[in-house]
């Protein structure tokens, strides 16, 4: 079996990855332990939040803070109240620690832990605990991408009408109305997390992945994406590089995938802004 917590790659982070992969793999009990067993509210911008969302993000900064207290840290579980962060570091780390809160609390399997590592404001190493599949996955540019230390890479063939795509609701209606053409021809899934949708496009579950959603869903998955050879785009404002972090930030429209999917998607009059 393979030790989640050995880096399968050369670290070029300063020990970062290391460091990441060993907080993340150090949560999974504690992930595992409270699936479906946890109590949740709703916070004023109607997403749920669980006591593992506050306990598994107040884990892993401490865990990296130790040797990295010059980093910059944004958490989705952030208080809205600490305002405006900037980000001054060379290195700041986005986390989203349950994507996929509904699905956790109520007991579905489709729900992770969401790491990603910015260097200069550009996500360069993304860190997935995937529940469903019990895999964490790591990479990014120039590093590759491995599954429970397993080499993987994406998919890079035509489109055919049996073709797996993630979508990620709710999406505006203009934005579905230019999706229209695909919803009628490709198989697509919506699971209820942008991090898995876009972790498993990297791994080559699926051709592409696209959705409406926040800086700390898909800042790992972009990044696991470019890891194992996809490309990733925005439909409209790029959010990178990041300069600043709150929990008010809006939501950004993004699609990635193989070389294949992301030209489809362009010819249905989506933007081209690449990460």
């Amino acid at each position: 079996m393979h030790d989640m917590k050995r880096l399968p790659f050369e670290d070029p982070f300063g020990g970062r990855a290391q460091a990441a992969l060993e907080a993340v793999a150090g949560h999974i009990s504690f992930f595992k332990k409270h699936h479906g067993h946890v109590e949740s509210r709703w916070k004023q911008d109607n997403t749920r939040v669980t006591q593992a969302d506050i306990g598994i993000s107040r884990g892993i900064f401490e865990a990296l803070q130790k040797d990295f207290p010059q980093d910059n840290y944004c958490s989705e579980e952030t208080s809205p109240e600490a305002g405006e962060q900037p980000l001054n570091a060379e290195y700041a780390w986005v986390l989203d620690p349950v994507d996929g809160t509904n699905n956790y609390a109520l007991g579905f399997p489709n729900c992770c832990i969401s790491l990603a590592l910015l260097r200069a404001g550009m996500p360069v190493c993304g860190f997935v605990y995937d529940f469903s599949r019990d895999e964490l996955v790591c990479g990014g540019a120039g590093v590759g991408l491995f599954a429970n230390g397993r080499p993987k890479k994406g998919k890079d063939a035509a489109l055919i009408p049996q073709s797996l795509m993630g979508i990620q609701f709710p999406l505006k209606p203009e934005l579905v109305e230019k999706l229209k053409p695909f919803l009628s021809v490709y198989r697509l899934r919506s699971i209820g997390s942008s991090a898995l949708n876009l972790t498993h496009t990297a791994a080559g579950l699926l051709d592409g992945a696209f959705g409406r959603a926040y800086v700390w869903d898909f800042a790992a998955g972009l990044a696991l994406i470019q890891g194992g050879g996809g490309n990733v785009y925005f439909d409209g404002n790029n959010p990178f590089p990041l300069k600043t972090f709150h929990t008010k930030l809006p939501a950004f429209v993004y699609y990635g995938g193989s070389p294949q999917f992301c030209e489809a998607v362009q010819t249905l009059g989506l933007g081209a802004t690449k990460l």
